[in-house]
């Protein structure tokens, strides 16, 4: 299970940045936000989610997935999000734009046991990293558990795109 020995937002983005080991491409945002790049290691966060399941190796690159993506994975594992399985980053995903998965932006995923799914969307909602989710199948009847994000449905098979950056949402 993906712990840590001190709360991330009670004692400073500092001391949680040191706790988990900070990523290089952190440089470009303020380190008092919350929403600072860079917050999750990319190897902890590839080593947790492929414990759990199915984790592109993508996580891993900087050139390929953007780093508040892996922060936006990480704060759901802090989360004790349901498990989930990964279905698509970038190389793993048809070109849909660089502002979605095609630039690094985004990425599709599903709870590994269906029961979860509405709580692993209510996460998701509350995820900072997150500003817009899509539902694609089975999944868009549960399309009123999103309060805070854009919201899109996404035409095709049973899964949750989330994003980083508006892509899709209207």
């Amino acid at each position: 299970m993906y712990t840590r020995s001190i709360a991330f937002f009670a004692l400073g983005l500092a001391s949680a940045t040191a706790a988990c080991g900070a990523s290089s491409d952190s440089a470009t945002a303020d380190e008092s936000s919350p929403l600072a790049l860079g917050v999750f290691d990319r190897q902890t966060v590839y080593d947790e989610v492929r414990s759990r399941a199915h984790a592109p190796r993508d996580l891993l690159s900087p050139s390929i997935t953007d780093a508040k993506l892996v922060d936006a994975v990480g704060w759901l594992m802090d989360q004790h999000a349901p498990a989930f399985y990964i279905s698509a980053i970038r190389t793993d995903h048809h070109n849909d734009g660089v502002k979605a998965h095609a630039g690094g932006h985004a990425l599709d995923m599903y709870a590994e046991n269906g029961d979860e799914a509405k709580r692993l969307i209510q996460l998701i909602d509350q995820n900072p990293y997150v500003v817009e989710i899509g539902l694609g199948g089975a999944y868009k009847t549960y399309r009123h558990s999103i309060q805070t994000k854009m919201y899109f449905d996404d035409n095709s098979a049973t899964h949750i795109h989330i994003g980083v950056i508006h892509a899709f949402g209207h």
